[in-house]
């Protein structure tokens, strides 16, 4: 074959010409471009300067903009308001347009009304400086914000309104409840520059000729802020452009192999073999996915999470998967190969013609290669979900949140991809090992398969014990086994319309790779078991004093600290919250503290765990200056307890400044984990341990004692004996499963040898309880159950025209109302329960933070003599083992956890809604809902009398442990899981009931179509009882009626057609005889008589008889024409459309009838009708035979088409072969021998032939061949 006969010349020619030109053009004005913007670089940088600051003055414009709008809004609002209260001003304040804004409103200097999360700092000591109705920036310590405080009178009453919108948040927190917003990232990423702003009041504009700075100034057009941002370099800007070209150039290029693409499936549609064209769309696309590799797309014009590498990335493959997208379209290419070369080898199987010619060494040799291949692939997958799992910064199960990032959404979708192509892969090895076994599987298709699923599951298990790090678990592997050989076999037995095979495919594949998925995940969970022992094992003071001079000398440390020092009324609280949060004290979730000393040793400030305030005397001098980092310990509370401390100098150009403290809690007999409430600790000991600490449970044997027990655990003597007598490794470390309490643990045990002590470290997990199991899984499906639905949608319009209606047949419309029957009930008690469980949640809440409450106010006033106030509170917190908060009217006196109210994490005003109903309405206690970032809490406010005097005591359960019986957060993840798994069986049994009710209406409806297109010899049989039983059978009664009154009427018309013909032939012969014989009668007497006239008499009556003659001549005529069959309507008609339209009226019979057109032209001459009764006579009368399987082939066959209907009915005798195509002839008692006749009468006189090709106890093959139109 030349590869001219594959490819156009010309318009390949054409195709590469253009884009090899364009590119060179776009090359050439590229470089002249780049010579331009060196030769002319002070003009150009000077208008990308002026550019970038004008991008940048518009985005911090529409700032100001919207925040004085919102505030001209709000004050509007407020002055309609007639007759208001306290709560109509609050539902003003509380609808702001941005989460981000805060408000608050005062009346004649006093604070009138304020949002739930509006900070005592956004009003400073020196706001009074800041002009009316003027943007400004503020610094509340760990956020910077726009602020506009404005004046109004309503009522002769002054009114100062504060608005107040975040635009920069100057800490990190936990990501499960951390929204990072950030005004100079946003521009630096708009820019492509790196951009601050300075607030300070002594900003002033950058000296560093790499920089720029400008003026913002407010909406007064006064300044506000000093912006700055780094000059776009010559050597940057030619980069940029040169990657600009090169991108353009990337896409020309791209955009020319998708064009040639599209000519080679022009190409490729014109060739029958499909080897060639899988083979070459397979190399196509190859080339087309290294193609994107090497031009970086999407890269190059998307900036997106899903190409971010730090959420999958792998060096599979040269770039193949480098990223969740890459990932993503090379699982797309491998699908589309395998999905072209599982159409071709089904396609291989149903036409292979090798059923009674297989080489049984073929075949054997066949089974093996395929099966090793089969093996190595299965184990592939395994590698490759693995991946998915230990890959990737995605934890598919961690949250109980149904809710799904992008990246989330694109790496489930891969997961879908890569299951469909397992499955996929698997059948077609399968396919092709069947195609040798084709008789075999003639004989007993399901004993064959059992078979052959037993020799596949053994060799996997010895193959799985065959090797030492085997991928996933042999029941899973046999199960993905099981599901192929399913589906192979579905594939084989019924013609399943393309959707319907995409959705068992799909289905399969979704279950089979969430199984893989759940399990590796249970092995990410297993690896963290084992990084907790090692972490925890490794924690002593030399990893301590790591982590002090890490952060002492972290870059972003040293500019907090030197910031804070520098500003006048810093907030040394916030500071070293801010270094703290960006640390690893914070992400290593370990007791730990930031602190800012002053140069005489006084503590400025700090954030970490409470320690007592411990003199420094002893270490820093006074008099003298610390130059460099000084590490040192000092005792704590017993002797296992101590503190490493870290204290390093901070200076300017000019002098020391001060000096921050790093401080470790080192404690023998605890595990030292940070005591941070959960929204500010991330819970876990570091990034590669997964499973935070809440989860786990921690065990601590010091020469065979236990020592110290981490988790809501209490070991018995049968488990410390287990992990004591554990068998360790040569590494030292074990894995133990166990059962306590009918839960079951699996515990990692490490052991370790130190300062002659023996530790034994036992971290362990619980096992899942099945309503989480359930939920994990249907979590994940449900994604993929979408994803279907979208496929299916897409499908059918794209195959269905615009203006085709559905119509919901029987089936359907059962199947919905069944649905809406079971569901409705369900989802109602769902719901129902759900929020019965969050009522009697938040009843408990309420009773418990109460009760804690009241215990505050009784022991306040039991203790209250002999103490100062704060100790007194203090000692209150310690004694009761409660985290409270005291309010003297809206302004907080006193909170355990004051650190977080004084860096700013929490407002010290108390929550409006709190202040109306006690305060407002005097009421006695409340509990409200409150954030911190986007984490719940829930508040118990109470008015306690303290001393004769009413403060407000307040009690959280964010700070406070409360034990639930099921909290929220359970309770979805048991509904979801549990009625997850009802819907699924409801909707499978739904759909098996709507199907088997329905069946024998649409068997009924198929047969009234055969009815009423002559076919009366169908047989309808149904299990149906009942009223669909007694429809059946009246249906089968009419048709046997029907057809004893079609043959009994066939033969009194048939009777009475005789009659009459026989009358009206004897009237038409007797009219001329009745002539004839007077003349013959006239003839004799004038011979008798000898007559004169005889010879006249003569000639007059023989031409009598023979023009009588004549007439009896046309008479016969008359009847041979009348006695001819109807005449044939011989047109060009389409075969394949006329035996789709008779298979179609078998549809509901039970049996499986599978049509191959193997042919490119199918116009024959003859008569559709005619064609179609002979065909269905051959269906009918394989169904008779006993037949579940015909196929009907439809081949060239040189100037002829060929189509064979084979069957595995009972055959027909040997002795009747010859006979079957007679007249009158039938092996049917009730039969009347016309069909195959009349059958082989219409093909011959179109031409065409039929014959039988074979027949035995096994089957028939009936060939029809017709002549085909050119």
């Amino acid at each position: 074959m030349k590869v001219s006969s594959l490819f156009s010349k010309n318009k390949v020619f054409t195709l590469i010409f253009s884009v090899t030109i364009i590119i060179f053009f776009i090359g050439i004005i590229g470089n002249q471009l780049i010579d331009l913007q060196i030769k002319n670089w002070s003009e150009t940088t000077n208008k990308k300067v002026k550019e970038i600051e004008e991008k940048s003055k518009i985005i911090i414009n529409n700032y100001q903009n919207n925040l004085v709008a919102e505030k001209e809004k709000i004050i509007k609002k407020l002055k309609n308001i007639k007759d208001p209260t306290f709560k109509d001003y609050e539902e003003i304040v509380n609808k702001l347009e941005f989460e981000e804004q805060k408000i608050a409103v005062f009346k004649n200097d006093e604070l009138f009304i304020w949002d739930k999360h509006f900070l005592e700092n956004l009003i400073p000591n020196d706001s009074a400086n800041q002009n009316y109705n003027e943007t400004y920036f503020l610094d509340s310590g760990i956020n910077t914000y726009l602020v506009i405080r404005d004046t109004f009178n309503i009522n002769n009453d002054l009114y100062e309104l504060f608005l107040a919108q975040i635009i920069e948040k100057q800490y990190q927190l936990n990501e499960d409840y951390f929204k990072e917003i950030s005004l100079t990232k946003d521009i630096s990423e708009i820019i492509n520059s790196d951009f601050k702003i300075n607030i300070l009041k002594n900003a002033a504009k950058t000296k560093d000729g790499r920089k720029h700075s400008f003026e913002i100034n407010n909406n007064k057009n006064n300044l506000i802020g000093i912006a700055t941002f780094v000059k776009p370099s010559r050597e940057s800007s030619v980069v940029e452009l040169e990657n600009l070209i090169s991108s353009i150039q990337s896409l020309i290029v791209l955009a020319g192999f998708i064009i040639l693409g599209f000519l080679l499936k022009y190409e490729l549609d014109k060739f029958s073999n499909e080897i060639i064209k899988i083979i070459s769309i397979s190399i196509y696309l190859i080339i087309l996915r290294y193609i994107l590799i090497f031009i970086e797309f999407p890269k190059i014009i998307l900036k997106s999470v899903i190409v971010d590498e730090k959420y999958y990335y792998s060096d599979f493959g040269l770039g193949l998967t480098n990223s969740p997208l890459d990932l993503f379209f090379t699982l797309l290419v491998v699908l589309i190969i395998f999905w072209y070369i599982l159409k071709f080898s089904i396609e291989f199987y149903k036409r292979d013609k090798r059923k009674n010619s297989t080489n049984f060494y073929w075949g054997v040799l066949t089974l093996i290669i395929g099966m090793i291949i089969y093996l190595i692939s299965l184990r592939g997958f395994g590698a490759s979900i693995r991946s998915f799992v230990f890959d990737t910064s995605i934890r598919y199960f961690q949250s109980t949140s149904l809710n799904l990032t992008i990246p989330h959404l694109i790496m489930h979708i891969n997961v879908l991809i890569i299951g469909i192509v397992s499955i996929i892969g698997s059948a077609i090895i399968l396919f092709f090992i069947l195609t040798f076994f084709k008789s075999l599987i003639e004989k007993n298709r399901i004993q064959f398969f059992i078979i052959l699923f037993c020799i596949f599951v053994v060799s996997e298990i010895f193959y799985s014990f065959q090797q030492n790090n085997p991928q996933l678990t042999i029941p899973i592997k046999i199960f993905q086994i099981f599901l192929v050989f399913v589906i192979v076999y579905i594939t084989i037995i019924f013609d399943y319309k393309r959707i319907t095979k995409l959705i068992i495919y799909f289905l399969a594949a979704s279950v089979f790779s969430i199984i893989s998925l759940l399990f590796y995940n249970t092995e990410l969970e297993k690896a963290s078991l084992k990084t907790t022992a090692n972490i925890i094992a490794r924690v002593d003071e030399s990893w301590y004093k790591t982590l002090i001079y890490e952060t002492l000398l972290a870059d972003f440390s040293r500019a907090e600290a030197l910031t804070a020092f520098s500003s006048e009324n810093s907030n040394y609280n916030s500071a070293a919250f801010k270094i703290w949060s960006k640390s690893n004290l914070q992400k290593e979730s370990i007791n730990s503290s930031v602190n800012f000393i002053s140069l005489s040793g006084e503590l400025l400030g700090g954030f970490g765990s409470t320690y007592p305030r411990i003199s420094l005397d002893r270490f820093i001098d006074t008099n003298s200056v610390i130059e460099e980092i000084q590490i040192f310990e000092e005792p704590y509370e017993n002797e296992s307890q101590k503190l490493i401390r870290g204290i390093f100098p901070v200076k300017d150009e000019f002098a020391f400044l001060g000096y921050i403290d790093i401080s470790i809690l080192s404690d023998l007999n605890d595990f030292g984990f940070s005591t941070h409430p959960e929204f500010i600790s991330t819970g876990k000991l570091n990034e590669k341990a997964i499973l935070k600490l809440d989860k786990l449970i921690i065990l601590d044997y010091r020469n065979q004692d236990l020592k110290i027990v981490y988790g809501n655990f209490t070991p018995n003597q049968e488990i410390n004996q287990t992990i004591l007598d554990a068998e360790f490794t040569s590494k030292n470390d074990a894995w133990i499963e166990s059962e306590i309490d009918n839960s079951k643990l699996i515990i990692y045990v490490k052991r370790i040898y130190r300062d002659n002590i023996e530790r034994i470290l036992a971290v362990a997990l619980r096992g899942k309880e099945l309503s989480i199991g359930l939920f994990d899984f249907f979590k994940v499906f449900f994604t993929h159950a979408i994803i279907l639905i979208i496929i299916i949608l897409i499908y059918f319009l794209y195959y269905y025209k615009k203006e085709t209606v559905y119509q919901f047949d029987l089936r359907s419309k059962l199947l919905v109302a069944f649905l809406i029957i079971s569901l409705l009930p369900l989802i109602l008690t769902a719901y129902y329960f759900r929020n019965l469980t969050e009522e009697k949640n938040e009843e408990a809440i309420y009773y418990k933070l109460g009760k804690r409450a009241f215990n505050v106010e009784t022991y306040l006033n039991d203790n209250a003599n002999g103490l100062f106030l704060y100790d007194l509170y203090n000692k209150a917190s310690r004694d009761l083992n409660i985290n409270y908060t005291i309010y003297r009217q809206n302004i907080l006196e006193y909170s355990s956890q004051d650190l977080l109210y004084d860096v700013g994490l929490m407002p010290k005003i108390i929550n409006p809604d709190a202040y109306e109903e006690l305060q407002l309405n005097g009421s006695q206690e409340i509990l409200v809902k409150e954030y911190i970032e986007k984490y719940e809490i829930n508040s118990f406010y109470y008015k306690a009398n303290f001393l004769g005097e009413d403060i407000i005591v307040k009690v959280a359960d964010g700070f406070n442990k409360i034990q639930l019986p099921l909290s929220g957060s359970e309770v979805d993840v048991l509904l979801f899981g549990f009625y997850s798994l009802a819907v699924v069986l409801i909707i499978i049994f739904s759909a098996i009931f709507a199907n088997q009710i329905s069946l024998p209406i649409r068997k009924i409806t198929s047969a009234t179509r055969s009815v009423a297109a002559g076919d009366l010899s169908l047989e309808i049989k149904t299990n149906a009882k009942g009223e669909l039983g007694d429809l059946v059978s009246g249906f089968q009664y009419m048709i046997r009626e029907l057809k004893r009154n079609q043959t009994i009427l066939a033969e009194i018309e048939r009777e009475e057609a005789w009659k009459e013909m026989a009358k009206q032939v004897a009237h038409e012969i007797k009219n001329p005889l009745t002539p004839m014989k007077l003349s013959v009668q006239q003839l004799i007497t004038a011979y008798n008589d000898k007559s004169e006239k005889f010879d006249s008499f003569f000639k007059k009556v023989t031409e009598t008889i023979l023009n009588q003659i004549e007439t009896l001549k046309n008479i016969a005529t008359e009847f041979s024409n009348f006695a001819r069959m109807p005449k044939l309507k011989v047109e060009k008609i389409n075969s394949a459309d006329v035996i789709l339209q008779s298979i179609n009226l078998f549809t509901d019979e039970n049996i499986k009838i599978t049509f191959n057109n193997n042919s490119t032209n199918t116009f024959i001459n003859g008569d559709s009708e005619q064609l179609k009764r002979a065909i269905i006579n051959m269906i009918r009368n394989s169904i008779q035979a006993n037949a579940t399987d015909i196929e009907l082939n439809l081949n060239d066959n040189n100037s002829n088409l060929e189509l064979r209907v084979k069957d595995n009915g009972n055959g027909i005798d040997a002795d009747n072969i010859e006979r079957i195509f007679e007249a009158n002839f039938s092996t049917k008692k009730e039969g009347m021998g016309l069909g195959l006749s009349m059958a082989k009468r219409y093909l011959k006189s179109t031409g065409a032939d039929i014959f039988v090709e074979k027949t035995s106890s096994d089957g028939t093959i009936i060939i029809m061949t017709f002549p085909k139109i050119v």
